[in-house]
């Protein structure tokens, strides 16, 4: 049954509910396909999948002035708000690891928007995904400010949870596919900006006055430790319409 205070959350539902296992392809003696990022035959299809369905962000870039123009006022930096740690991540088990799945969305969206990614790295363990996105945000929010953050919000239909394991590592935990909405954040630059990087947890998009909104799906693998916290270990990003 869901928890009536995670789904009062604004912009996003906590989504607490015993949620029966299930199979997704027997692989493992659990009955359950492995979800490894490591996997060199699979990274690049799932990164070039990622660049379609990761956060976004748009680049309101000053035009040089003509002769005569009046510049323009230098938008405002958003205001963000730090999230706080929910109840419940050291509860173990099912609901331990559904409001940590959580609270890794929480601190990955405030990492978006503020560059901070300090509180993410010490949950988010997986160095294909973790290590590339800090360097992404260090790399884009140099010179630039967010004016419009980046809007994450989890759906209340379409999530679920499973066990899993990675194959090569035999690691095993607690799957969780969420099911999410965005919109895409607004930034401006403030100098000059290093667009030779290439991103791989971020995809540019064309500036436009509106927020862009996009759907899709996350599976997150977490592993519980001896406190009973837990932390990320593996995400794969997946096309919602094959879920």
């Amino acid at each position: 049954m869901n928890d009536p205070q995670l789904h009062q959350r604004k912009t996003r539902p906590w989504i607490i509910a015993i949620i029966a296992f299930v199979t997704v392809i027997a692989a493992s003696l659990l009955g359950f396909r492995v979800f490894n990022t490591k996997a060199n035959a699979e990274a690049k299809d799932r990164q070039q999948s990622a660049q379609s369905n990761t956060p976004q962000f748009t680049d309101s870039q000053s035009e040089d002035l003509q002769s005569g123009d009046t510049p323009s006022p230098v938008p405002t930096q958003a205001e963000i708000t730090k999230p706080s740690p929910p109840n419940g991540l050291y509860e173990g088990g099912l609901v331990g690891a559904q409001v940590t799945a959580v609270w890794f969305v929480d601190l990955w969206e405030y990492a978006f928007n503020t560059g901070d990614t300090d509180d993410l790295m010490t949950l988010c363990q997986d160095e294909d995904f973790c290590d590339h996105f800090v360097e992404d945000m260090r790399n884009y929010h140099e010179n630039r400010i967010v004016t419009t953050p980046l809007e994450l919000n989890i759906q209340p239909d379409g999530n679920r949870a499973f066990a899993c394991h990675l194959r090569t590592s035999g690691i095993s935990g607690l799957c969780m596919q969420l099911s999410m909405s965005q919109k895409s954040a607004r930034f401006y630059a403030t100098g000059p900006t290093n667009d030779t990087h290439e991103y791989t947890t971020v995809r540019a998009i064309e500036s436009s006055e509106a927020q862009d909104e996009s759907y899709f799906t996350i599976r997150i693998l977490l592993t519980e430790q001896d406190d009973h916290s837990f932390i990320m270990r593996n995400i794969e990003w997946i096309d919602p319409e094959h879920t």
